[in-house]
């Protein structure tokens, strides 16, 4: 039994050989409208799922994360 190193057939198979997946390999472009427009009226009522698509659309929100420098000045830095 081999013990780590590389496998055949192990790791990302969506970057295996220069060969990566799209969406429209999956989905019908019917099937992609109704689940835009499924999510866009669930996200009127659902918080999390406006959340969800806002963050798939536009990415996240980048956060603030303050310290102090080594003098002592507050530094503000934000993460992405």
């Amino acid at each position: 039994m081999a013990k780590g190193g590389k496998r055949e057939g192990a790791g990302n198979v969506s970057q295996l050989n220069g060969w990566s997946r799209k969406f429209g390999d999956y989905f019908t472009p019917e099937e992609v409208i109704a689940f835009v427009a499924d999510m866009k009226e669930r996200a009127k009522t659902n918080e999390r799922i406006a959340v969800w698509v806002g963050e798939h659309i536009f990415g996240k929100a980048p956060q603030p994360i303050t310290g102090t420098g080594d003098d002592g000045e507050i530094v503000l830095k934000w993460i992405k």
